[in-house]
């Protein structure tokens, strides 16, 4: 079995995942923005990281499924590749920095 076929039966539990995880990273923002001062421990920060490290895990799949799943054209293929692994190189950076300044 190819990897579409996985991914495809795992999109609908995929959606629902990146749904809770941005609801909880908008109430987050909503948090942090209504604070005046926020000064967060070292696992307090760690936890905010939780969501936008959960969206990311799960809209990475999704867009890999519909950008170069079977039923997705070929127009741009190379094009999409780099710039898709280029996100994903960016998002593992930042993150790794973000976990290097909690630490």
């Amino acid at each position: 079995m190819s990897i579409h076929h996985h991914l495809r039966r795992a999109k609908p539990t995929l959606m629902a995942a990146l749904l809770v995880c941005a609801a909880l990273f908008i109430g987050e923002i909503f948090f942090v923005n209504s604070r005046a001062t926020l000064y967060p421990t070292k696992t307090e920060f760690l936890l905010m990281l939780l969501p936008p490290f959960g969206v990311v895990l799960c809209m990475m799949p999704l867009v890999y499924l519909s950008w170069f799943g079977p039923d997705a054209p070929t127009f741009l293929k190379i094009p999409k590749l780099i710039f898709f692994w280029m996100m994903a190189a960016v998002w593992v950076y930042g993150f790794g920095l973000f976990f290097l300044i909690a630490i």
